[in-house]
């Protein structure tokens, strides 16, 4: 039984020879590691693989907005309260 991610892997490859050219938003952190390894285990020769991003990162990369750290948020709530 051939597995979503494998599935995608496979038109990911044969869709574009140049895999450093194209970037992927998957939804989790998880799912970039497993991503990652399909299209490892297609490949058949050495290749730059693409950009995948969570969408958080994704967001965070088109917005320029950075992530409050826990910190951050700790003197802030702190000002209010």
């Amino acid at each position: 039984m051939q597995s979503f991610l494998n599935d995608i892997a496979k038109k990911i490859i044969n869709s574009n020879k140049d895999l450093s050219q194209i970037r992927i938003v998957v939804p989790s952190i998880r799912a970039i590691k497993f991503l990652k390894e399909a299209i490892k285990n297609k490949l058949e020769g050495v290749a730059f693989a693409p950009q995948i991003l969570s969408i958080e990162e994704f967001i965070y990369d088109l917005s320029g907005i950075k992530k409050a750290t826990n910190i951050d948020l700790l003197f802030t709530f702190y000002c209010f309260f």
